[in-house]
């Protein structure tokens, strides 16, 4: 495994939250990918194909516009106490969701994971928070 900056990781939106961020959208070396945390422990970082990025994309600027950027910026190993921005009133929330109810999107984990990070350790959460400050990635085979 090679060692990365935790900065070059830049945490774009949650998709999925349960105690912390499960699933989202990040950015690493200028590219857009997908994450999914497993176990509190592992990240793995799939490749997007450009039109899942461009769907996603979309409906996340849909989600800003009728619901709020409240889950912008939030990622693996940051946990955030106030969100950037605030939820917008519940009347326009629907908007939004009845246009997403029934259409479905490419999956974002269609392409195996390029990438996996270790952001925890089995020497509990202090041992996390020390350990991500030093996250190593490394590439996975075929990738």
């Amino acid at each position: 495994m090679r060692s990365i900056r935790e900065r070059s990781i830049t945490p774009l939106w949650v998709d999925d939250y349960y105690d912390g961020p499960l699933t989202g959208f990040c950015e690493y070396r200028g590219k857009p990918y997908y994450y999914v945390v497993q176990n509190d422990e592992w990240v793995f970082v799939h490749p997007l194909k450009d039109e899942t990025w461009m769907a996603h994309w979309s409906k996340h600027q849909d989600f800003r516009e009728h619901v709020g950027g409240h889950w912008d910026g939030i990622g693996f190993g940051r946990p955030r106490h106030e969100p950037l921005q605030k939820a917008k009133p519940q009347d326009g929330w629907n908007k939004f969701y009845d246009k997403y109810k029934a259409m479905s999107l490419p999956e974002p984990d269609e392409l195996p994971p390029s990438y996996r990070f270790c952001i925890g350790d089995e020497k509990g959460r202090r041992g996390r928070r020390l350990y991500a400050r030093r996250m190593r990635m490394e590439r996975l085979e075929g990738a």
